[in-house]
């Protein structure tokens, strides 16, 4: 799972309009909530949330959440309706967020994809140029480092090199846009750095899960990963005056629940569907399994981008006796007799490795580049 803190610049440096119109603050509103639709879209299952620094401290807007409608409501209303003020204090900003994060009354917590195998990761967005700190920056940098957390800055106005420090020890990026459109295109793309950074990670870990990841010398603590308990909401109806009204409960403990996905406020228990999971875990990484062609071994991954192919020993595709094979999907004849009884191909077609359902390369197409899953045997 990944987990991401927007940390926001909120001093009076994003009230200036000198270089965004009509001030930095207000230029960066359409981004966030490009940024928030496009991140949740990939991965429904990720969790983000937003803290803002402003007068000297660091402020939760927002907790970890699966809920775009809540994010940009709070963004609106205790973001860039009441304007930067003061200076940043980075220090307290890093602090909070690394709180958001990570459960530091658990130790275990604090290891590399602490939170259940996933990806931490912190976005900062700020424009200014000089930082109010009470304490030593490095120390908490030094904790993001040891707890593989990674810092992506976009800074507004220019490099700085405590910021690009700052991105450079913990893995992350460092960005300065020049105008706002290259501000737009910098946005655009972060969502995918985070779903590609936790992919590369997640194969790492499933391709070597036998042997021990090497434990850094500086750092005290393991990476592990745990399971994340998920559950599955049950549906329930409320009589009303003028009819029913359905809607779900938490399987745990029973509490109504608004909307899914969602972490159940009584018993944390995170509640999702399985068109979620599949998002999260299946769609958008390699897990899903290999198609068998008759003369190549396509693998089916989360993207046209990552698709290739590896060339094979041509496959031998068995046909029954007397009898025809077609698509299991579009019902199409894919093998026919010929004469002698002999089987003659009529189209090129595929097998699911988990069912050994046939299917054409038309319906194969589909199944890779929308729906993600086979169809007959939802695998």
């Amino acid at each position: 799972m990944l987990k991401t803190i927007l940390l926001l610049d909120g001093s009076s440096t994003m009230n200036a309009t000198v270089d965004y119109l009509p001030t930095r603050l207000l230029a960066l509103k359409p981004q966030l909530q490009q940024y928030i639709r496009t991140y949740l879209d990939l991965s429904p299952l990720s969790q983000l949330g937003t803290v803002v620094m402003r007068d000297t401290c660091a402020h939760v807007l927002t907790p970890l959440t699966n809920s775009a409608t809540q994010l940009t409501e709070a963004l609106e209303l205790r973001y860039f309706l009441p304007g930067g003020s003061g200076a940043m204090s980075l220090e307290s900003g890093l602090r909070t967020a690394f709180s958001q994060l990570v459960e530091l009354r658990k130790k275990k917590a604090l290891s590399g994809g602490g939170s259940g195998g996933g990806a931490l990761q912190i976005v900062l967005f700020t424009a200014s140029v000089s930082l109010v700190d009470g304490g030593d920056v490095r120390s908490i940098v030094e904790i993001l480092r040891r707890s593989r957390i990674r810092v992506d800055v976009v800074h507004l106005v220019g490099a700085v090199f405590a910021l690009q420090q700052l991105a450079e020890q913990t893995g992350g990026q460092h960005f300065c846009p020049i105008n706002y459109e290259h501000l737009r295109q910098i946005v655009s793309k972060l969502p995918y750095e985070v779903s590609s950074s936790s992919d590369v990670d997640r194969k790492n870990i499933s391709g070597d899960h036998k042997k021990k990841r090497p434990r850094d010398d500086n750092s005290e603590l393991e990476n592990e990963d745990h399971l994340v308990p998920i559950g599955f909401p049950q549906l329930a109806e409320a009589l009303e005056h003028q009819g029913k009204k359905s809607y779900l409960l938490c399987p745990r403990c029973k509490l109504p629940l608004q909307s899914i996905p969602c972490v159940c406020p009584l018993c944390s228990l995170l509640v999702t569907s399985l068109p979620f999971i599949h998002m999260s875990y299946i769609w958008r990484n390699r897990l899903v399994p290999p198609v068998i062609y008759g003369n190549k071994l396509t693998a089916t991954t989360a993207s046209d981008e990552h698709e290739h192919s590896i060339e094979a020993q041509p496959v031998e595709v068995p046909a029954p006796a007397g009898r025809l094979i077609k698509c299991s999907l579009c019902d199409i004849d894919l093998l026919a007799d010929g004469e002698g009884g002999a089987a003659r191909r009529h189209l090129s077609y595929s097998r699911c490795s988990a069912c050994k359902q046939p299917r054409c390369d038309d319906c194969s197409e589909i199944v890779s580049s929308c729906l993600g899953l086979c169809p007959s045997c939802i695998s």
